[in-house]
């Protein structure tokens, strides 16, 4: 078996759905800024007033429930910000997307009936729910196997002849598959000696994450009318582009158990040996990207990029690739161009001679499937900021011993880079401080919770001991305790109440009190009139019923 391992460069925004999504609750936004809750949610982030008025939200319930969140966070935000777990810099345009869409309606119902609230969900990227974002390796492993296939079928139609309104259960991909590299189980698929790690954060540097609002846009606008846009979804959570050499991951060759397992000869070349497999690879990927660089610029679009406007994506992709030292990383099968993720459009996940691309019809018509797509995909920073629009899912994969192209990608990289840095350390001072006024807060509370605990225990002992006690002893722990309370507020009036709890006390020991009773009698007597700062020599009457313990 032959191990490699990979580092990974974004050249632009990846998003690998998880199937999850953040609403309202889970995050805010404010200050162009993401905040994001996590596992906690909102509980601690809320004070005791700010829960309760929350929870008469959720009590009283109905069909503005989501709009009357949306609007209490937004009101709350301020107060709320520190408390959360993470927090990401957003671009402006999807700082006020966010704001702009806040307790709208989706979409009217029939007769101007009011329509759903938009909820506002973010999908997730994968483990960004752990502040660990990654890609899967099946994800890599099917690209990689997407462009080999394409490679090997070399634009040949598939085996059944097609129309563009077939049954497209007349052609599955799996059986042409199948049928292309010879094999008939799965347990035969020679794509098994290929075995790809998830790609995760390479070192100490976080894998940085990004807001990205999807747009799909017509290629072919309809006569008379501008591009626009006929698709336009939330923002979604983003690998960030331009991180270099900010993932590793491993990937492995295995050896064939037996010869002849794998029937394609083309496939046993390229198998076992990752420059053959590199250049492969590239030979698909490197046109699909040269196309999509001058589709781009051809449609004034990522001519400017969104952190650094005066500057071009484009140039820097070309710049890239034009690169001596890439270029020869590429050729050599050091380096691979993949295109991996969700939103990177179906001919970078199809097969040139078998794309059946569905194509909607009109209101009760049948979809018809094509060989070319209709729309393309773009990540844009601000809604209709075509010019800074970015393809999605560009990577390039180099082995860990090749130069990654950091200062290639500098000039636009670093402005980027800063410009979270800076956010996040600001914030993190707040969120320290946040921290300590929330742990002492939860220090007292705490306390305060020990007082009553060690209080009602104390009252335990106390009605015990007083049970066990006579009537005598019963008074005096009475006496005792109005002691207590009058050095609690500093009352030392030798004529109020403490002193009548004495006279009925002393008399009581007096008459029914045993000789060890009268004993401590006098010990609490003394402790009383001191306290007062009374001499009982100098006061007849309390000569007089200190005379009653005798």
């Amino acid at each position: 078996m032959k191990h490699y391992t990979l580092q990974v460069t974004t050249l632009s925004p990846v998003h690998v759905a998880t199937g999850e999504a953040m609403r309202p609750g889970d995050y805010l936004v404010h200050d162009h800024r993401l905040y994001e809750f996590g596992r906690w949610g909102l509980s601690r982030a809320l004070n005791d007033d700010q829960r309760k008025e929350l929870l008469q939200l959720l009590d009283n319930g109905n069909a503005e429930l989501p709009l009357r969140v949306q609007r209490f966070l937004a009101r709350e935000a301020g107060s709320l910000c520190a408390a959360a777990e993470r927090m990401q810099p957003l671009l402006p345009g999807i700082a006020d997307y966010c704001q702009d869409k806040l307790g709208q309606q989706m979409q009217a119902k029939a007769g101007g009936r009011p329509g759903t609230i938009n909820q506002l969900e973010l999908m997730r990227q994968t483990g960004a729910e752990f502040a660990e974002p990654y890609i899967p390796g099946s994800t890599l492993k099917g690209a990689i196997r997407g462009a080999l296939v394409d490679m090997i079928n070399n634009k040949k139609p598939p085996s059944i002849r097609l129309s563009s309104n077939f049954d497209p259960r007349e052609l599955r991909s799996d059986t042409e598959e199948q049928r292309l590299l010879d094999y008939k189980s799965i347990d035969d698929d020679p794509f098994r000696f290929l075995l790809v790690g998830d790609a995760v954060k390479a070192g100490d540097n976080p894998v940085e994450l990004d807001y990205w609002l999807v747009n799909r846009l017509r290629l072919a606008p309809k006569a008379g009318k501008e591009q626009n846009t006929n698709l336009q979804l939330a923002p979604v959570e983003c690998i960030a582009p331009l991180q270099s050499a900010v993932m590793r991951l491993e990937l492995r060759l295995k050896s064939e158990p037996v010869p002849g397992c794998i029937k394609k000869p083309e496939l046993k070349e390229i198998l076992t040996d990752f420059a053959n497999l590199a250049k492969m690879v590239n030979q698909i990927s490197l046109p699909g990207f040269l196309t999509e660089l001058a589709w781009l610029e051809q449609n004034n679009i990522a001519t400017e990029y969104a952190y650094v406007p005066q500057h071009s994506w484009i140039s820097a992709m070309r710049a890239l690739l034009q690169n001596e030292n890439i270029k020869q990383q590429l050729i050599q099968g050091q380096a691979m161009l993949l295109r991996v993720g969700k939103y990177g459009g179906a001919i970078s996940k199809t097969v040139r001679g078998w794309r059946h691309i569905k194509r909607m019809a009109g209101k009760g018509e049948k979809p018809t499937y094509h060989p070319e797509v209709m729309t393309q995909c773009l990540a844009l920073p601000k809604d209709k900021a075509i010019t800074q629009g970015l393809p999605f899912g560009w990577i390039l994969l180099q082995e860990t011993h090749c130069k990654p192209p950091t200062e290639l990608l500098a000039t636009l990289a670093e402005p980027q880079q800063q410009h979270r840095a800076q956010q996040v350390d600001n914030w993190l001072q707040a969120r320290s401080q946040w921290l300590e006024q929330r742990q002492a807060e939860e220090a007292a509370q705490q306390a305060k919770e020990q007082a009553k605990v060690a209080e009602a225990e104390e009252q335990k002992r106390k009605a015990e001991l007083k049970a066990s006690l006579s009537p005598a002893g019963q008074k005096m722990l009475e006496l005792e305790d109005g002691l207590t309370e009058a050095k609690r507020f500093g009352i030392k009036d030798p004529t109020g109440s403490l002193r009548q709890q004495l006279n009925q006390c002393v008399a009581l020991v007096a008459t029914e009190g045993s000789e060890a009773e009268k004993v401590s009698m006098k010990t609490l007597f003394t402790e009383i009139i001191n306290y007062w700062g009374v001499d009982r020599k100098k006061s007849a009457k309390l000569k007089e019923l200190w005379g009653k313990l005798a």
